[in-house]
């Protein structure tokens, strides 16, 4: 820019934010919504004459920039926020068009004499760029930023725009549709596209309330309006995903410019957060520039007793890399959970049990020191004995952080009815197989694995098979953990639908652990059968759906109501990943299933575990009855 147009287009600015300031400029605009109108000031230059480009238009109506690759001489904005590596620049202007974003991320590639504070009015020119977070190869969005090449500071100290309301009082967000039309048509009724309208804008989410605590990004995800017109809320306050919604109205809040605080679900933000809408990680997100303030729901963790001492009860709970390098504590508090708040299960499945020395990539294998920390504590404090069930993996063969050798197993009490019978010798590794004598069906050896050489298995737990016996009755039960979701693509990824390239192994585990149920069932039609654990999949998803067909096996995940299938929370989505699915048989003696909400709705801070443990009761008088 010359200098004499620099001075001359300080001149007209100074006038021009003279009349705005007197109010002598003012034209009224309307969200698309046609909530109440509010202020849109006029321009400082002409956004639309050749010289001055308006954010709007390089923006452009869609994901991607028209002006891509571009030099762009002289876009105005005021600074609303400012960065490691840029700063935002939202219009005075709104262009009125609300397909268009009216801010823009500018990016600094290299030192620039200015400093850039919030509330500076500056001219900025750079080459357009479509910036993909964590490269082409991480399938997320791009977001549009300039690249800056020249900065001119006009004015500094300046009110920034008025945020836009995410909400009831301002735009509402869709609440079911995240894309229907694998993003061939911009349309603000898709949760995707309507984010992408608001890229870098200054937000403002009224009446917060949590449905995911703080997690290990500092990441907090909440609802606007105390969450009044979302769709699928439980009854702890979260946000429940079903098979057609996973609920595009959550807000992810980010800590790039101010601490998140610990909260927990349904905790309330009364006075409003204000940000900026940006996107990483495959997520649309809000920056707050403003210390955010919590008030506390004193949510309640739950409790589980059983009604009779007849009762069985059976317990899965995935303990996330439970080893005994972690602090004794950790092995106390899981004493607790499983006195106090299970009641002490006849037989718990466990997930998630590292080997003797954890994260320590070794040849050591056996997981004995952890199974016995964890017993003697719950023997402390309850003075009740378990024993444990566990074949340990081949070395770095079954997935999970490197040399901690994650497995399956079970604790079992010794002081009730309960029989653990045929016993595997030093609990080898064999292959599970059934075997019928004299009328009778048995597990030979027990305990065994399902899948040994099955490639479904590869870098994934084997399913751990054990036959009990409880007043004399036979329970067959299969303790997965099956393979992990990390490599599917993200809900607002640039895969619409996203591609989830994890399903295919976990259909194969499915298959697997059918064909050994099938086998059960061939031998012994009327059998006792449990297939638990932590699936990694949704009571609707294709992988459990299959255990059901053709074996008679049903989800009781599917007992509960809708918005109560939960026990995991992943980016504010309350969901199921663990299931419980038992034979027909059993169903004559199952009296209830509980999810015991302990964990999962906590800061990491203040839980044992991501997973909240599911408890199923049987009434044991009546067990092996037809």
């Amino acid at each position: 820019m010359k200098k004499s147009t620099k001075k001359q287009t300080k001149v007209i600015f100074w006038v021009i934010f003279s009349l705005i300031v007197s109010g002598c400029i003012y034209r009224p605009g309307m969200n698309y919504l046609n909530q109440e109108p509010y202020p849109v000031l006029e321009p400082i230059v002409d956004a639309y004459s050749d010289k001055y480009v308006n954010i709007g238009l390089i923006q452009g109506e869609g994901h991607l920039s028209p002006y891509t690759g571009k030099l762009i001489t002289d876009v105005t904005g005021v600074v609303t926020a400012v960065r490691d590596n840029g700063f935002y620049i939202q219009s005075i202007t709104p262009d009125e068009n609300f397909h268009t974003s009216d801010a823009i991320l500018v990016h600094i590639r290299k030192p620039i004499d200015e400093t850039v504070r919030r509330g500076d009015y500056v001219l900025v020119s750079g080459i357009v760029e479509e910036f993909i977070p964590g490269g082409a190869q991480s399938g997320n969005l791009s977001t549009t930023q300039v690249v800056v090449e020249e900065i001119t500071i006009y004015s500094s100290n300046n009110k920034l725009p008025e945020p836009i309301i995410i909400g009831i009082n301002g735009l509402v967000p869709p609440d079911t549709i995240i894309d229907d039309d694998q993003m061939n048509e911009f349309n603000l009724f898709d949760g995707i596209d309507f984010y992408e309208s608001l890229e870098g804008m200054l937000v403002r989410i009224e009446d917060a309330v949590v449905v995911s605590p703080k997690n290990q990004y500092g990441e907090i995800v909440v609802l606007g309006d105390f969450g009044k017109f979302a769709s699928g809320l439980n009854i702890r306050g979260g946000i429940t995903i079903n098979k057609e919604d996973f609920n595009p109205e959550r807000l992810i809040l980010d800590d790039v410019f101010v601490l998140t605080p610990d909260v927990k679900v349904g905790d309330q933000f009364i006075n409003p957060i204000i940000g900026i809408m940006d996107y990483s990680f495959g997520n649309y997100k809000i920056l707050p520039i403003e210390k955010m303030v919590p008030i506390s729901n004193k949510l309640e963790r739950q409790t589980y007793s059983r009604k009779s001492d007849s009762e069985i009860t059976i317990a899965t709970y995935n303990v996330e890399n439970l080893s005994p390098l972690d602090e004794i504590g950790r092995f106390e508090q899981l004493a607790i959970d499983i006195t106090n708040h299970l009641d002490l299960p006849d037989i718990i499945a466990l997930q998630e049990i590292q080997d003797n020395n954890g994260f320590i990539d070794d040849d050591i294998v056996s997981a004995d020191l952890t199974f016995r920390i964890l017993i003697d504590e719950i023997q402390k404090l309850s003075n009740v004995h378990y024993r444990y069930i566990e074949i340990s993996p081949i070395n770095d063969m079954d997935g999970g952080m490197a040399g901690a050798n994650i497995r399956v197993g079970y604790l079992f009490r010794t002081d009730r009815n309960l029989k653990f019978i045929n016993e595997n010798p030093k609990n080898n590794f064999f292959e599970a197989e059934i075997n019928k004598l004299s009328n009778e069906i048995s597990l030979i050896p027990n305990p065994s694995l399902v899948g040994i050489n099955n490639f479904a298995f590869n870098q994934s737990r084997k399913p751990l098979v054990a036959e009990f016996l409880f007043n004399e009755q036979k329970i067959f039960i299969i303790n997965n953990h099956w393979t992990s979701k990390s490599s599917d693509n993200s809900l607002f990824g640039r895969n619409q639908p996203p591609i989830y390239y994890s399903e295919s192994q976990r259909m194969d585990q499915s298959k697997a652990v059918k064909d050994f149920l099938l086998e059960i069932l061939r031998i012994g039609k009327e059998s006792h059968i449990i297939v638990l654990g932590d699936m990694n999949d949704y009571y609707f998803s294709n992988s459990i759906l299959n255990l059901e067909e053709g074996t008679g096996l049903v989800n009781l995940i599917n007992k509960l109501p809708k918005n109560e299938r939960y026990n995991y929370i992943f980016e504010g989505n309350s969901q199921n990943l663990d299931n419980i699915l038992i034979s027909k048989l059993l169903l004559n003696s199952f009296l209830d299933i509980n999810i015991v909400h302990i964990n999962s709705e906590y800061p990491i801070n203040l839980r044992l575990s991501d997973h909240d443990p599911i408890i199923v009761t049987f009434d044991g008088k009546t067990l092996g009855s037809k």
